[in-house]
């Protein structure tokens, strides 16, 4: 079995983005509300020194109708996701950018509220992917770095991903901020025989928003 390679690199994506838009709406009145966040990303030429494939973030919207004590309630939301796979094909991190929304002074983003794991853990429940699902995560570190200009805490973990393959050790370090009126999520994967850790939490502190 060849561990070096992640099955399913754009479906982690795809996980992520399904978080980021999934909207509660618990006890907002009815209308129409749109947010669009603004897209964050990594220079080409600090991707390239740490041997990372540049890629430019790509737009996602939803546009969703909610019923809530008996009144309409339609959605609108933009966010962007970036995809920064190793030349190597052994590493990949994820750059999402989601708006800070809030309904009657209600945020209505999940990923304000999530906690690391949690995050992770939904993240995996939203994809219904057959191949490529992570399970036994845990977090095994958590460490201080600057990212546009904040104090963040980034916390890593270990995970077993199935593919047909095989399992495979799998290692994620995920980090959540929010800046100028949207929400940053990174997340790093990685196979733990490969020690990625210190090169995707630099690319983390390089983000730009």
């Amino acid at each position: 079995m060849d561990t070096g390679a992640i099955p399913g690199d754009t479906s982690l994506g795809r996980l992520l983005v399904a978080v980021a838009l999934v909207v509660v709406l618990a006890g907002c009145a009815g209308g129409s509300y749109s947010y669009a966040a603004e897209p964050a990303s990594i220079d080409g030429d600090v991707l390239s020194d740490a041997g990372y494939e540049h890629a430019e973030p790509e737009a996602n919207e939803i546009d969703e109708q909610f019923e809530i004590g008996g009144e309409g309630v339609e959605i609108e939301l933009r966010s962007w996701v970036a995809g920064y796979e190793r030349s190597a094909g052994d590493g990949l991190l994820l750059v999402v950018s989601t708006p800070d929304a809030t309904v009657a002074g209600q945020s209505v983003n999940p990923l304000a509220r999530l906690s690391g794991s949690e995050l992770i853990t939904r993240a995996l429940e939203a994809s219904g992917e057959g191949d490529g699902e992570v399970r036994d995560v845990e977090e095994v570190a958590v460490e201080e770095r600057t990212i546009l200009g904040q104090e963040t805490t980034v916390r890593s973990y270990e995970g077993v991903l199935e593919t047909d393959e095989g399992d495979v050790p799998i290692a994620f370090h995920l980090a959540t901020l929010e800046h100028d009126e949207d929400v940053i999520v990174l997340l790093g994967v990685h196979p733990q025989q490969f020690d990625e850790r210190e090169t995707q939490l630099g690319l983390m502190e390089a983000v730009e928003h």
